[in-house]
Order: structure tokens, then sequence, then C-alpha cells
């Protein structure tokens, strides 16, 4: 790999980006080795959520990732180099896939690049590639979108991090190059977007005010009683008394058409100010299908080997007043069902972060997650990431957790499969990123859509444990939909 880092964009011209290429591939006819080109600089603020708005087009693959609070988000756009794998070792593949393009990187750059002490602080731990795993190893249908995992190095990124000096704001263009590659294309295609950055200045009036002529529909969500999931419920709860497992979660998905096409970056901005204590997320294949959704789920966040994650599970709604929400709260950490429910999967996490030999540190007692309307029991864990543990070993021992698929996890996702009449693919996913210093975070796909055209299909769920009432335990998944619903609109 190629690289140049740098403060300043002058330090980058058309010029100079291609005698960079051209060296990569001078570098290929001497070693007959596929050269990455990885640029990487500062340029002024910008909200990746707006350069999404601007850039993302429904014949491109695209990438939205912004942690709660805004502290950090990354746009990204179309691809270098990609994996898409299924089956029940995806996750081997995946990491053989990354540990080769990280290799590539880090090899490359210090054969050509700027020493690791030598680069300036904000080029340092860049997220490189870009990970949407789909709740199942195989899809149920082969045209399903989103069916196989997909790890990519996308051809160009915007990243910002809030850091102890304010936001930073960096591009980087990626780009594989060997023997074949034509470098005028390949230099404009860089060039192009870069150039635009540069001469763009934006604000988020323009995503709010569409926004709120976006609001003004009036549409209303149809979200009936669905006698087939309670019946899926009622028959979960007899296979629990056979024990054949101790939990099962459940979804509902439901189909809405709007009277116009749907904006995925206008609910992206709905969802991150609705819900800031979310991650906020979006994918966007080839095909013109987005999905994404507001989650309140870590999966797990790698940071200099440190492993954060949590339980999130068993749920109440929030008052209408400080004492009636207190009420609801209370009620939550006293309830020995939801309590039971939520002990599964702090039990879960615990017990694989473990076998990784990550020495968990689990929360003896949880506290409570609350959301706009919505809280929940949450057991912050935590641990320390072995020196010959991939972050994808931990992303592959705990996903789907019972907090999404239940236990065991292997019957439960049995059971879901009879159950449920639909697809997930991305719903109750892990969608997250990877950097080559070992770094990593993933949400899961949870309170999220699958958005085409003027088509929106919305999913939510429930767990089902011994002592769930499945009408309550629908009106929990109809919560879940109206939050998310009342962000679309």
């Amino acid at each position: 790999m190629l690289s140049a880092l740098g403060q300043q964009t002058d330090l980058l011209s058309p010029t100079r980006l291609y005698c960079i290429l051209e060296a990569a591939r001078d570098e290929f006819l001497r070693s007959f080795r596929s050269q990455i080109v990885r640029l990487t600089f500062e340029i002024p603020a910008l909200d990746p959520l707006e350069v999404f708005a601007e850039f993302s087009q429904a014949d491109c693959l695209s990438f939205y990732f912004e942690k709660p609070d805004r502290r950090s988000a990354i746009a990204a756009f179309d691809r270098t180099v990609a994996l898409a794998v299924a089956g029940s070792d995806r996750f081997t593949k995946t990491k053989a896939f990354a540990r080769k393009i990280h290799g590539l990187l880090r090899a490359s750059e210090r054969a050509y690049g700027m020493a690791e002490g030598d680069r300036p602080a904000s080029t340092r731990s860049i997220p490189s590639l870009l990970c949407a795993f789909p709740f199942l190893d195989e899809p149920r249908d082969l045209g399903s979108p989103f069916g196989e995992a997909l790890i990519f190095l996308p051809r160009w990124q915007v990243v910002r991090r809030t850091t102890a000096q304010g936001p930073i704001t960096t591009f980087t263009a990626n780009a594989w190059v060997d023997g074949c590659t034509d470098l005028d294309q390949l230099c404009g295609e860089l060039w192009q977007p870069l150039d635009r950055l540069l001469q763009w200045r934006s604000s988020n009036t323009s995503l709010t005010a569409r926004t709120a002529r976006y609001q003004s529909g009036g549409w209303e969500l149809a979200a009936p009683d669905d006698p087939a999931f309670l019946a899926a419920a009622r028959s979960a709860l007899k296979d629990i008394a056979d024990r054949q497992f101790c939990k099962v979660v459940l979804a509902r998905a439901i189909d809405w058409q709007a009277p116009e096409p749907l904006d995925p970056a206008l609910l992206l901005h709905n969802l991150r100010h609705r819900h800031p204590g979310c991650y906020t997320f979006a994918v966007g294949n080839d095909r013109g299908q987005t999905f994404l959704g507001a989650s309140p789920e870590c999966l797990v966040a790698i940071d200099h080997g440190r492993i954060a994650t949590e339980a999130l599970a068993g749920s109440a709604p929030r008052g209408t007043t400080p004492e009636l929400d207190r009420a609801w709260g209370d009620r939550l950490l006293n309830n020995p069902k939801e309590l039971h429910e939520h002990r599964l999967v702090a039990d879960f996490i615990a017990d694989r972060l473990a076998q990784l030999g990550a020495h968990p540190k689990v929360a003896v007692k949880p506290g409570l997650r609350k959301l706009s309307n919505i809280q929940h029991l949450q057991t912050p864990i935590c641990g320390r990431l072995p020196r010959n543990v991939d972050p994808l070993d931990v992303v592959a021992a705990l996903h789907p957790t019972p907090a999404v698929a239940g236990l065991s996890r292997s019957a439960a996702i049995a059971a879901i499969d009879r159950y449920e009449p639909f697809e997930r693919s991305l719903y109750t996913g892990a969608i997250g990123w990877l950097d080559p210093m070992g770094n990593a975070e993933f949400a899961v796909g949870i309170r999220s859509a699958l958005i085409q055209g003027d088509r929106a299909r919305l999913f939510a769920g429930a767990g089902i444990v011994a002592g769930s009432d499945p009408e309550r335990e629908l009106a929990e998944i109809q919560l879940k939909l109206q939050a998310l619903w009342a962000a679309l609109i």
C-alpha cells in the first residue's frame, strides 16, 4: 500500500494522486503483487450524514454508522474490495479476508508510508473494513436482500470523531491497483468526491427542512392484532415447558407503502434526533434497498484491547410523569420474569467471553437503560482481548445473543425458522467496522426497517420465556414498532 497522510488537503492534487497510483502500478509490475493505495487526511468539518444524503445512490453500495450521542460517525460509499459469504464458516472466511487486507495495509504502509509515530493523531485508528452480518448463517430465500455476510473496504469514506481537541473530520480513499488498472480513470474516480467535498459547504438546515416537509403527510401505520404471533408465542411456551429451549425471541414484520419514495438519509436524520442514545446505521446495496435503524444495543466495542459489551433484555414502558416513570422502572427491576430473561443474556455473554480468555467483569445487578419511549434492564460487561484472539472471534462468539435469538441458541434459531414467516436478513444482525489496529465496534440491528422506493418493512421482537404473557409480548412489540414508526413519518 502506498499511503499519503497529512493534516492539510493541499498535500494532495490530481497530479500528486496520479503519481501515487503510478508508483503503485510500477510496484505491481516489479513484484506481481496487487497494491492498495490508501489516502487519509483531515478535511474541513462536515456532518457525515449530510455527506450520506448528498452522495448515496440507489445503484451503489453505501454504509452509515453513528455512535450514540453523535460522538463519531462514518459515511462510506462503493467498494474497493469486498467479500460476500454465507454458511456456518462465514466468520472464519471473513476473518481470513480481514487479516489479509489489514496485513496488506500494515505491511505496505511500513514500506511506503509514514511511520506510525509520525502520523497526525487524527489519521490513526480510522475504520477500514465495514461489515454487515445477517441473523442467519444461510438465507432462507436465495433472493433475500442482505442474505450474505458482507465485509468490504469502501472506495471512499468520511469519518467524524470527537477528540479531546474537539471534533475532527477525515477523508479516506482506497484503490486496488494492478497491471491492468486505468490510472486516468481511477485518478478521476478518487479525486471527484474529494473535490466536491472541498468545494461543498453544508449545514443541517437542508435535512431539517426536508424532514419537516416529509413529516407533514399524516401517514398512519396499520399494525393490527396478530393472531399468528400469539399462536407462535403460545407454541413457544409449550416448547419451553417441554425443555426444548428456555428462551426464544419472536419478531413481527409490518409492511407499509408510502405515498412517495422514502429517503433513507431523512429517516436517519429523524432517528438520530429522536433516539440520541442509540446507534444510527444504514447499509444500502446496489439494488436500491437500504436496511436502517436506531439500535440501543452494542454487540461489542473493542478499543486498544479493552472489550465493552452489555446485556440488554427485559423491557417496560416509560412513564408520562417522573413518578410513573420511576414506578415502571422499579417494577422492571423487581420483576422475576424480566430478571430471569435478562440473566440468561448476561450469563451467556460472560460465558462466551470467558471461553475466549477475556476474563469478563459483570455488574452484580442490572440497571436501567432509559430510551425515549421504553426502558430496558442493562448490565455492562467488560474484559480484555487476548493477544491471540481476533475481534471477529468475539463477534462470532456473541452473535446472535439470547437477546435476539434465545437459549439454547441452536434450538431457538430452529424455532424462529418454524414460527416466523419472513426473512430476518439484517434484522437482529451485527453491523459495524474494523480497523487495522484491532479496534472494532458492532451494533445489533434492531429497531430497524428495510426500505426500497416507497415501501418499508418494519421489524420488532420480544423474548418469550417461562411465565411470558403472549398478549403482553405483542404489546411490547407494538411499542417498539411505534418508536420506529414515529421516526419514519
